[in-house]
């Protein structure tokens, strides 16, 4: 079990990436290798940053391995949890929802499907809203309002995520997808998706 001391070791926030992993150990190896600069040399602090570079590592491929057999099972007709959608709202590049879930049953797996959609970098301008048009039937192209976006830069997506909740993620309450929120090419970064989870032992009926 990954506890706070090991995110803690690398600087690191509790659900963070495979790339952000290995980025933060690659800062602090850099630092303290006991092959740097004699003066900022730590072989105890290599040793147990390397140690926790470890663990996450594990812990987070067998993770997404057991994230990805369960979409796999429910997308080829496995049972999805019963859930309701409640809301969604954006707030920077972050993607809230809030769902309503019906409690597992016991040794029971949920799973949950919700609508998507969120905003990403225009594929056709690659988010300049600007594309150049050939000008006058010969070979002087010239700037002209991207056809995709309509100038805007990003376009809307839209489809469904699949997501495998464990009994932690039930109990807090809130699950946070990194990098899985929407992209603005002026940002540079992707937000991240955050489903916050109410869990209840009968759905209400939909009228």
């Amino acid at each position: 079990m990954v506890t706070d001391s090991l995110y803690r070791e690398l600087d690191l926030n509790e659900g963070a990436s495979v790339n952000e992993i290995k980025a933060a150990y690659r800062k602090v190896a850099k630092s303290c290798h006991p092959d740097a600069a004699a003066e900022s040399a730590d072989p105890d602090r290599f040793s147990r940053a390397n140690a926790a570079y470890r663990s996450l590592l594990k812990e987070v491929m067998v993770a997404l391995k057991t994230g990805k057999q369960a979409a796999s099972k429910e997308l080829s007709g496995g049972n999805v949890s019963p859930c309701k959608f409640i809301g969604r709202k954006s707030v920077g590049l972050d993607v809230f929802y809030d769902v309503l879930v019906q409690a597992p049953a016991v040794g029971g797996q949920t799973v949950i499907r919700l609508p998507w959609s969120r905003q990403d970098a225009c594929p056709r301008c690659l988010g300049q809203g600007e594309t150049m048009k050939r000008s006058g039937g010969g070979f002087v192209y010239r700037p002209c309002t991207c056809p995709r976006c309509q100038g805007r830069g990003f376009v809307e997506e839209d489809r469904t995520v699949t997501l495998s909740l464990t009994s932690d993620m039930l109990a807090r309450g809130r699950v946070r997808v990194r990098n899985a929120g929407s992209y603005l090419p002026r940002e540079g970064r992707r937000g991240d998706l955050i489903v916050n989870l109410r869990v209840t032992e009968k759905l209400p009926r939909s009228n």
